[in-house]
């Protein structure tokens, strides 16, 4: 009997089958584990704080490890150890992310780390709510029409303590400029919410506070009008929530007369983030693409503010466009890191000059390092 060799074909589809597996196992044990600060620690206002993070994966495997507070991005570090020096940290109520980015572009998240720092009333969403550190961050000012104001912390206000945020309007009128202080505040569908605070007035100044929508169409979820008449606190103001926007805004409105506006002690809580904390301590979604928001305010006539969000480092640009497709101007072409980005247009072209009232066209295009273009654009309407 004669016996044939038979050579079979290999089965070329049970290689990459086989890389598959692999690349999946090893995405599964892809982690990474915040160690520093303790989760619940407390500091004193203006602390440095030490964030350090231990991947699950050897050094030489590690991209990069990148650093989050409330989900915006601090730092990012690529060479082990891993951490990053806050520094000069403002009163606050904080939830600390780590995320970890291997060379194959896998990404993990770690639990949340809660650090409660200057004796912030636990579930304040108000970030420097004190203003014990010196500086008005991340208190922001919005100006619309022909509005002007300035900030600044003084120390003989005599309000509550030693540092208050002082507002001055700049060009006093009888018209309703819309000067804003603001910043960021994310609201949940089903929440109740308490705002107290400190406040005073040179004379009685009537002015309104809200939570509201930070773009095109600017939905007010909650507004309340008071006139700042004694030297004191005012509230409790209840505000009870029906819709998720981890992108809203609490703002006061201050409106336009002479008087100045003196503030301390914002605390604006939400009860059932304390009961979180306690419990489970949530992690923070963190958007997995650029966002491009809506321009604040539009229509404008002297300056505009537009914010957009990278979700990783990204060759980026900016560009404004008339509706004839023609650039007239460039405002960002540089690679920025991940994290909320904001940029300022004073409706002048590349070479100073103001281009005629009208709509007008801004774009992103962000690309990473995967090599994955993300492109977005809104209009904005300038009015002279």
């Amino acid at each position: 009997m004669i016996t044939k060799n038979v050579h079979r074909k290999p089965l070329l589809w049970a290689i990459p089958l086989a890389l598959l597996f692999v690349h999946l196992a090893w995405a599964q044990q892809l982690s990474v584990t915040l160690t520093n600060p303790p989760n619940k620690s407390e500091f004193a206002a203006c602390s440095d704080i030490v964030l350090r993070a231990e991947p699950s994966i050897s050094s030489d495997q590690v991209k990069f490890v990148s650093f989050y507070r409330n989900g915006v991005s601090l730092a990012s570090d690529s060479k082990a150890p891993y951490e990053y020096t806050w520094k000069k940290v403002t009163p606050g109520y904080y939830a600390l992310t780590a995320k970890v980015t291997d060379k194959q572009n896998n990404v993990a998240f770690s639990d949340t780390v809660w650090v409660n720092v200057g004796n912030t009333k636990p579930g304040n969403l108000i970030a420097n709510w004190d203003f014990a550190c010196g500086t008005p961050t991340p208190w922001a000012l919005n100006f619309s029409q022909q509005g002007n104001a300035k900030m600044e912390i003084v120390s003989d206000a005599d309000l509550v303590d030693s540092t208050t945020l002082k507002v001055t309007i700049l060009n006093p009128s009888d018209t309703d400029w819309h000067i804003q202080l603001h910043q960021p505040f994310p609201v949940k569908a089903g929440h109740t919410y308490t705002l107290e605070f400190a406040a005073f007035a040179e004379q009685p100044r009537p002015i309104s506070f809200e939570v509201q929508m930070n773009q095109d169409p600017w939905t007010i979820y909650f507004m309340q009008n008071v006139t700042i008449d004694y030297v004191g606190f005012y509230g409790p103001y209840v505000f009870e929530c029906t819709v998720d926007d981890p992108g809203a805004y609490f703002r006061f409105n201050l409106g336009a007369n002479s008087a100045a506006f003196y503030v301390d002690k914002v605390e604006f809580v939400d009860p059932a983030m304390v009961a979180d904390v306690e419990e489970t301590a949530p992690s923070i979604k963190i958007p997995e693409t650029p966002i491009l928001s809506q321009n604040y305010p539009n229509p404008f006539n002297s300056m505009t503010i537009i914010t957009y969000w990278l979700p990783k480092q990204a060759q980026t640009t900016l560009d404004l466009y008339n509706l004839q497709g023609q650039k007239i101007r460039t405002l960002v072409n540089q690679v920025l890191g991940p994290g909320q980005h904001t940029v300022t247009w004073d409706a002048t072209d590349e070479k100073g000059t103001q281009v005629p009232s009208g709509i007008y066209l801004y774009q992103i295009r962000a690309l990473g390092n995967d090599h994955q273009l993300y492109t977005d654009q809104k209009k904005i309407l300038f009015v002279k």
